[in-house]
């Protein structure tokens, strides 16, 4: 047996290493990019993040043993991990699926619905280690104004109103998920936008497919600036769906999405 050839034709990678890290800095140094991504894109992330050093700040004020401080460190990572997963799997499935797709929106939902079972799990953790504090609560702010208020405040000035600012600041930077209704204006004869690309919970959503008010063969001007070529290709694609009013969407999705019957409506 000869041996094999590769395929000119098939993918080429640039270089030998292709995109692994060439030492183990460079790793740390995607991966601190990558929760910084998460951390500005992310509008529930910081969320999260603040009402930690929140949580952190009331059990240093509290006096809470180590044992405790652990298992309320556990439970803050669990929450920010899937927040990391959750963000992954949307931007996965918005690469993967750029349009509209329900199947792409229920596993979304399912990711976000992670985030939510530990967040509710978080809170039952908090709520037991707290318990004996709010027992005994004239004796712990006894405590806190003689002792710990040092500690509190050291807390509040290097984390608390650092991820406060965080908040606040990046409150701009997040990617507008959108809604479900974003799909609706992109039927025959819809009036274009002129937004280009939206980011949604859906996927990406152009204008409309036929262009600004114009039907079927009319001029597209759904998009402009850097995204141009991506809703080009979005356009192209929902008109490939052309067996349904709603282009790129086929019947049964279309009728999970407004609840109505495509067979009623012919």
């Amino acid at each position: 047996m000869g041996k094999a050839r590769r395929d000119p034709k098939g993918p080429q990678y640039i270089g030998s290493r292709g995109f692994r890290s060439r030492s183990l800095w460079e790793s740390f140094r995607h991966a601190w990019d990558g929760l910084r991504y998460i951390y500005i894109s992310q509008r529930n992330m910081r969320i999260h993040v603040f009402l930690a050093s929140l949580v952190f700040a009331a059990g240093l004020g509290a006096g809470l043993g180590r044992i405790e401080l652990f298992m309320i460190a556990l439970v803050v990572l669990g929450v920010l991990s899937a927040e990391v997963v959750n963000t992954l799997t949307e931007s996965l499935v918005d690469l993967m699926k750029p349009e509209y797709s329900v199947v792409a929106k229920l596993i979304k939902d399912v990711a976000a619905a992670g985030v939510l079972l530990t967040a509710v799990f978080s809170v039952i953790i908090g709520a037991i280690v707290f318990y004996p504090v709010l027992a005994d609560l004239p004796g712990v702010l006894e405590q806190f104004l003689t002792h710990r208020w040092r500690f509190f405040l050291v807390h509040l000035v290097v984390f608390v109103l650092p991820s406060l600012w965080g908040v606040l600041h990046f409150a701009g930077s997040d990617g507008s998920k959108g809604t479900r209704s974003d799909i609706r204006d992109t039927g025959p004869g819809a009036a274009g936008t002129g937004s280009g690309r939206g980011d949604t919970g859906s996927g990406l959503a152009c204008a409309s497919p036929y262009g600004t008010d114009a039907g079927p063969g009319g001029p597209d001007t759904s998009s402009s600036g850097t995204d141009t070529e991506v809703c080009r290709a979005d356009t192209a694609s929902r008109r490939a769906g052309m067996g349904s009013d709603l282009p790129g969407v086929s019947p049964w999705e279309r009728d999970l999405e407004y609840g109505t019957s495509s067979q009623e409506e012919k």
